[in-house]
């Protein structure tokens, strides 16, 4: 048990059981590709979107570069040798 103000609510079209250990990192870039990219999943938008990610080597960002992918986009992806 933990309490509920340091948890995150689950995205409901993701199952409990694929995302069970997934970081709050994960959902973070869920919400970020989702809601604030407006990029569906599913692949049923119309028109590919062009994303860009920003510190995609970084913990967010590995994760939206693999759910852009998942999504109907052109990613251009920046990253710096340091990470």
């Amino acid at each position: 048990m933990t309490k509920e103000n340091i948890t995150v609510a689950r995205p409901s079209e993701l199952l409990a059981d694929k995302v069970v250990g997934l970081p709050i990192a994960g959902l973070t870039a869920h919400q970020a590709i989702t809601q604030s990219a407006g990029v569906k999943l599913d692949r049923s938008g119309k028109k590919k979107k062009n994303i860009l990610i920003t510190a995609a080597s970084s913990g967010v960002g590995h994760y939206a570069v693999q759910l852009a992918k998942l999504g109907n986009t052109r990613g251009s992806h920046l990253w710096c040798s340091q990470h």
